[in-house]
């Protein structure tokens, strides 16, 4: 039997706590490694957690730190790894887990679809601000009408 696709497989979200996610933004700022939230390949506009960092040992610093301290955190991060150079640094995202509660250097405000629960930055052009819904939920509508 062939494997699915990853675009295919629903995903499910990780959502960290508050105080897991302090854990997180310390020690990424200590590893110099800058918090992102990231749309990587075959994620459609879905936003995850990104790190933005220079070198691989940086992040492998990085985990071992949060390992130290939160085994369980650092096991969820390492078993949703994906990685890709950007030419000039790399970056680190985990596709199943929620960017909800980070900050990033935008500091863009996340809207979310009412229907699909896909997150937007507010503002943009990816939802109608009256309804709450995204343009992709939108336009499913429309052709289903």
């Amino acid at each position: 039997m062939r494997a699915q696709p990853r675009s295919n497989i629903i995903r499910t979200q990780v959502t960290f706590k508050s105080a897991e996610r302090a854990l997180i933004e310390e020690y990424a700022s200590l590893c110099n490694l800058t918090i992102t939230r990231y749309s990587g390949r075959s994620m459609y506009g879905q936003y995850c957690l990104g790190l933005d960092g220079d070198s691989d040992n940086d992040f492998a610093k990085f985990l071992v730190e949060v390992a130290n301290n939160n085994v369980a955190i650092a096991r969820d991060l390492a078993n949703d790894l994906t990685t890709d150079n950007m030419g000039l640094g790399y970056i680190y995202y985990f596709p199943n887990i929620a960017f909800t509660g980070f900050t990033d250097e935008n500091d863009d405000e996340l809207g979310e679809c009412d229907d699909c629960g896909d997150e937007y930055v507010l503002g943009s052009d990816d939802h109608d601000p009256e309804t709450g819904i995204c343009n992709d939920c939108t336009n499913r509508k429309a052709i289903n009408v």
